[in-house]
């Protein structure tokens, strides 16, 4: 074995939907951008690829936690997961944001964050501050704003 660490990496996903009858309120901007206007809930699955061997470990496993639920409830009974969350933004064929709405991260104060860039690398969180903690999922940029933290690949 060389000298060099073995990488470790971590794959989630997440399931999305909608419901129906607030599709149908935006059903006409969907279509204007080209988007399909869904016939059912499901909404489709995005699988990430979570580099955490060099770069951001605790910010991965913040992620990592957040996608499965494991801690369930933080500070104050307030919700560490995306589950049943609401998208801030989708822009159809570039990105979707979700966001935290507390200040901790899964566990219980606030995450710093680890100065990096991966590149070519679609998952970043924003440089953010309290009371929000921002995931942008988006296709592979050639260039990224210096004050987001890729952390993997959609």
């Amino acid at each position: 074995m060389s000298g060099r660490t073995k990488q470790r990496r971590c794959f989630c996903f997440l399931d999305f939907a909608a419901d129906p009858s607030k599709v149908k309120l935006y059903q006409q901007e969907l279509q204007e951008s080209g988007a399909q206007v869904p016939e059912t809930s499901r909404l489709g699955r995005v699988i990430i690829e979570l580099d955490q061997a060099e770069h951001a470990p605790k910010l991965c496993e913040n992620f990592r936690l957040l996608c499965t639920g494991e801690r369930g409830t933080g500070v104050g009974g307030k919700r560490l997961h995306y589950k049943d969350r609401h998208l801030d933004l989708i822009l159809p064929k570039f990105c979707v944001q979700a966001s935290i709405p507390n200040a901790y991260s899964c566990w219980g104060g606030y995450l710093n964050d680890e100065k990096l860039a991966i590149p070519g690398t679609s998952l970043d969180r924003a440089a953010s501050r309290p009371p929000f903690c921002m995931s942008i999922f988006w296709k592979k940029l050639v260039m990224l704003s210096p004050t987001a933290m890729t952390i993997g690949s959609v």
